[in-house]
């Protein structure tokens, strides 16, 4: 298959709720990430955005909420690391299997027969829950007029998305009532090796209403303690190096993304305070507002779950390989 150069938009799919969180509605556990390619064979740059916003309405269209992230993805960002915690992904393909030139008489006109399909997969496990295929057809005076009528014919409100998202979700809940004791294994082992992220990883799908739930919630917050106090003393030690650079404010913003419940937490508390009086007062009433909202935040469990979630979406985009647009549709060819 012809290598394709990729870009990743993460749409939030909320199928049911938000792992591990009590503030998410009991009816949106899942959020999938959408993969496009930049380009499919045969298209030019005008026809993915067009078939991207197609698949989005029929999110819409099958009664879930659907969110966009307004740039690509990056890693930092709290919105988009919660798309993509899950490690589950919809992604399109487009085949033209047959174009002909019909004579109307008056003119000719270019006809091709598309099949669109989807799949729905988890990246690290390559497992396969839901997938269809879509016949469309279009016609136009040119070859590109042709593919935005067979775009356009795609009906975003047939029961057949309804039917394709229903079974992700069903097969979603099985895969993991099946596997949630393997998969509590497996993360204690990565912890037991500091492979904090990838356990955080491996923990964080796991839906609400699965039996194992509870275990999978006190192993999360188990390796989630481990993984803060691990990355704590990677940051201290970086913003210290910030800090002998006389560049304090990136060695303050370090100290004070430093989790409060992390074992490192009061070292972190005396350098800020250590260079306080070494900082212009716009610093530190940066410095004082940045702590003040960090300290309400923390009162509120969400807070903690994001952070957890950020752990688990930075293991996906860590790993190109695992997210390669090409990789995921030859490993089912």
């Amino acid at each position: 298959m012809k290598a394709l150069s990729i870009s990743f938009l993460i749409a939030a799919i909320g199928l049911l709720s938000a792992p591990f969180s009590s503030a998410q509605n009991d009816a949106e556990w899942m959020n999938i990430g959408l993969i496009m390619p930049q380009c499919f064979e045969g298209f030019d740059v005008s026809h993915t955005p067009k078939l991207e916003t197609k698949l989005l309405s029929i999110i819409a269209a099958n009664g879930v909420t659907a969110k966009i992230s307004a740039s690509r993805l990056k890693i930092g960002d709290d919105a988009d690391m919660m798309l993509l915690a899950n490690g589950i992904f919809c992604y399109p393909r487009f085949e033209i299997y047959d174009e002909q030139t019909v004579n109307t008489g008056m003119q000719n006109l270019t006809v091709i027969k598309c099949n669109l399909s989807l799949f729905i997969q988890s990246v690290d496990q390559g497992v396969i829950f839901s997938t269809i295929t879509y016949k469309i057809t279009g016609s136009g005076k040119e070859r590109n007029q042709a593919l935005n009528k067979a775009i356009s014919e795609i009906d975003t409100k047939d029961s057949k998305w309804g039917v394709f998202l229903q079974q992700a979700r069903t097969e979603i809940a099985k895969y993991y009532d099946r596997n949630c004791s393997t998969i509590l294994e497996q993360a204690n082992q990565l912890s037991q090796m500091n492979m904090t992220s990838e356990a955080i990883a491996l923990l964080w799908p796991i839906p609400k209403d699965i039996a194992c739930y509870g275990q999978a919630k006190t192993k999360l917050v188990d390796v989630y303690k481990k993984h803060i106090n691990v990355d704590c003393a990677k940051t201290i030690t970086k913003a210290k190096s910030m800090i002998a650079a006389d560049d304090y404010k990136t060695g303050l913003y370090l100290l004070g993304r430093i989790d409060p419940a992390s074992t490192c937490h009061a070292e972190a508390m005396a350098l800020i305070n250590k260079i306080d009086a070494e900082i212009d007062k716009k610093q530190k009433d940066e410095q004082d507002t940045a702590k003040k909202e960090r300290e309400d935040a923390r009162e509120l469990e969400k807070v903690a779950m994001q952070s957890m979630a950020q752990v688990a979406a930075a293991h996906y985009l860590n790993k190109p390989q695992r997210m390669d647009y090409e990789t995921i549709i030859i490993k089912k060819d």
